[in-house]
């Protein structure tokens, strides 16, 4: 029986923490292990926790006096794990039902593959709940390389990398987590487990992703350059390491850059075109910097015509 270990890091989610346990508790898995990680919550996260351990014997709490980061959070889960398959999930996010258990049998029956991923699936706080979505059902299996490409071409922002299901031992002998990418280390991490092997991508979503003021992207990284520069730079960072043995490397860190300055290009014409020139100019400068002659395949739009 494969077993599973679902990793959650904690700091101040009590708003959100027993929704995620329970999405975990409610999947469809034998073997479940679930570690709550708590980095010095003051909001009641640790005690939460520490009520559900006692409540289900499937649920462990190490509990920290003092913040260490998110980056420590996650290695310190991969140092924890010891199932066949782990997840990291925030404990802002939660599952979809069966996902677990569907991307095992799937991992189960593709050897090669080293970790499952599904669809972006979206909860804004403050909007209306998603509905409750349907169990993923159809998956494939990508070649490491053919999904390596396709994230160079989307820059990875359509990629799932909340609720992702990875085989434990390739995930060890991989490492952990690098410091110097806190924004876009997840996508860094997809990136090197695909040089290992294939991956299961399911059509659905695995995990739902919740957005909200208090999250890193809001607070540290809400600028949009300061984004597209922790995307290039795991990007970058992965063709000089893991990514520099594919044999089409330099062609694919291109690609990579590229689509990034034209991400860029576009997001400057339209901040001029809103009227804010100096972030306009920041983002033209930053895309000119990655790639000067992206510029010639960004259409220009135009003032629409007063009536």
């Amino acid at each position: 029986m494969p077993t599973v270990d679902v990793l959650i890091p904690v700091y101040n989610a009590a708003a959100y923490l027993a929704q995620a346990v329970a999405s975990v508790l409610d999947q469809d898995v034998d073997g479940l292990r679930i570690v709550l990680i708590d980095n010095a919550s003051t909001d009641g996260s640790a005690e939460l926790g520490a009520a559900m351990a006692a409540a289900d014997r499937r649920i462990e709490v190490v509990r920290h006096p003092e913040n260490l980061g998110a980056q420590a959070s996650f290695n310190e889960a991969i140092d924890l794990a010891r199932g066949d398959y782990m997840m990291i999930l925030c404990a802002d996010d939660f599952l979809t039902p069966g996902a677990l258990g569907l991307a095992v049998a799937a991992l189960e029956t593709s050897p090669r593959a080293t970790f499952a991923i599904g669809a972006d699936l979206v909860q804004i706080e403050g909007q209306r709940p998603l509905r409750q979505p349907e169990p993923p059902a159809g998956w494939r299996v990508v070649a490491g390389h053919d999904f390596i490409e396709e994230a160079c071409r989307s820059t990875g922002t359509s990629l799932a990398l909340g609720a992702v299901l990875a085989r434990t031992s390739v995930q060890k002998r991989i490492g952990h987590y690098r410091p110097e990418i806190p924004y876009t280390d997840d996508l860094d991490m997809a990136l090197r487990m695909a040089v290992e092997g294939d991956v299961v991508a399911f059509d659905a979503a695995l995990g739902i992703r919740r957005e909200h003021a208090a999250q890193q992207s809001a607070t540290r990284f809400s600028s949009e350059v300061a984004r597209l520069e922790q995307r290039f730079a795991a990007f970058d960072g992965f063709f000089s390491r893991e990514g520099s043995v594919l044999p089409d490397a330099r062609r694919l860190r291109t690609l990579a850059r590229r689509r990034l300055a034209v991400i860029a290009y576009r997001d400057a014409v339209k901040r001029m075109l809103r009227g804010s020139a100096r972030t306009a100019a920041a983002m033209a400068a930053y895309a000119f910097k990655l790639s000067p002659s992206a510029l010639l395949s960004v259409p220009v739009p135009r003032r629409p015509r007063p009536l």
